[in-house]
């Protein structure tokens, strides 16, 4: 018997088991989808042939356990489910994690670019304010270069030529 007719057989007696409880409870037995099929017997012309009964009994056995099959394969489903469900929690909890360190390491790094962002700022309205007096101070220390230059000139005797030279 394979683990599956195993699987089948158990929930055949489970149902069986809960039908039976619920007759000794005194509910309807047809509460479940499984019992929710005529019974094939209630038409009295066909019962009285045994060749008919025999059909109708395997007929409701296959569909028996066809349903068991069904029931186990849909419950089969909601296992794998519940447990891709538990994964994909489990990876969002990972993620929050990270999330959550990663705001922290950036705390800090906030203060960081306002700082620096008043400072540039703050550099651009100095130089906007006082950029024209720095170039000034520029163009006079330009202008005092020159006149030292061109007083060492004068001062030097012009230069000699070799002999032969133009």
């Amino acid at each position: 018997m394979s683990d599956f007719d195993a699987q089948v057989q158990q929930l055949a007696n489970s149902a069986a088991a809960a039908a039976a409880s619920v007759a000794v409870a005194g509910a309807s037995p047809n509460s479940s989808p499984i019992a929710e099929r005529p019974d094939p017997t209630q038409n009295q012309d066909m019962s009285d042939n045994p060749e008919i009964r025999r059909l109708e009994d395997r007929i409701a056995a296959q569909e028996l356990r066809s349903d068991l099959r069904l029931e186990a394969a849909l419950a089969r489903m909601d296992g794998k489910i519940d447990t891709a469900l538990a994964k994909i929690d489990g990876t969002f909890g990972k993620i929050e994690a990270r999330l959550d360190a990663v705001e922290k390491s950036t705390d800090g790094l906030k203060g960081t670019i306002i700082g620096t962002g008043l400072g540039v700022v703050a550099v651009v309205i100095g130089v906007l304010a006082f950029g024209q007096s720095w170039f000034g101070a520029g163009l006079t220390a330009r202008d005092m270069v020159r006149s030292a230059v061109e007083e060492v000139l004068r001062q030097q005797p012009p230069p000699v030529k070799p002999p032969g030279a133009p």
